[in-house]
């Protein structure tokens, strides 16, 4: 089957029980610009590909297998916007990203949502994240969630393989536990981050803060679920000290969101 003419495919909870009907569906879309998989399930599927020339916005949800090696491939040299919310027993190849603008990933354990505590999967999975996090390393705006911030952080021999700098990167979101291994985590991105403008870290427990960089570039901080404890004080503190270009206008401002209302800070 070819639909050479396509350019929005939408696949939702359809089971494929071979690799070859879907990828051969996806390569014969040679125009298609938007494609979404959404609660599909791969029995007996160990690749799949997506190559396509033209494709510009790319959006993954929740998408099962049963083969622990399941790989998903992307090369798409005009996408602009990739956003995965799966599981971390996917592994991911990804090339071919130069024109990627927005990369949004929330990666969870597994189906009972429940974490691994054995070191080796840990281990194998703080790899994934890490290979995955420095191949969208082109992105302007990057948003990661808890899980994968937690299981890169407990990686940090593996860190190394991150990119020296995220020149591009203008917007930063975080999710966080907020450990003390995901802050430290947050200070190893902030400072291979030259040009960030925008931070947002949603803060959902408490960490120990490390120190030691200065961030030229940002100019707007915004911390949501903000309780007032004394790490994310810390963290507060940090901000205020390093981050010298906050404060050089009016426009620039913290915001920091609680459960009761939102509270704003002006540094002049």
């Amino acid at each position: 089957m070819g639909l050479p003419r396509l350019k929005y495919l939408c696949l939702r909870s359809i089971t494929f029980m071979d690799e070859k009907p879907i990828n051969d569906l996806i390569s014969s879309c040679a125009l298609l610009e938007r494609l979404e998989l959404i609660g599909c399930r791969f029995y007996y599927v160990k690749n799949l590909n997506i190559s396509t020339p033209q494709l510009m916005i790319l959006f993954i949800d929740t998408c099962l297998n049963d083969y622990s090696e399941f790989k998903i491939k992307l090369s798409a040299p005009k996408l602009r916007a990739l956003r995965c919310r799966n599981y971390m027993t996917v592994e991911y190849s990804i090339e071919n990203l130069s024109s990627l603008v927005v990369a949004w990933f929330e990666m969870k354990i597994g189906e009972d949502g429940k974490p691994d505590l054995f070191l080796n999967r840990k281990e194998e999975y703080g790899r994934r994240m890490i290979k995955l996090v420095g191949e969208i390393c082109n992105a302007r705006t990057i948003t990661l969630t808890p899980w994968l911030l937690q299981f890169v952080a407990e990686t940090p021999a593996a860190l190394l393989r991150l990119p020296t700098q995220f020149h591009n990167l203008r917007h930063l979101k975080l999710f966080t536990f907020c450990t003390s291994a995901s802050i430290c985590l947050t200070i190893f991105l902030l400072k291979r981050s030259p040009c960030l403008n925008k931070l947002v870290l949603e803060i959902t427990n408490e960490a120990e803060l490390p120190s030691d960089s200065v961030l030229c570039c940002l100019k707007s901080v915004e911390l949501r679920n903000f309780q007032g404890c004394e790490n994310e004080l810390n963290l507060l503190k940090f901000l205020l000290k390093k981050c010298i270009g906050l404060g050089e206008d009016d426009h620039h401002f913290y915001k920091m969101a609680n459960p009761y209302g939102e509270k704003h800070v002006t540094i002049q």
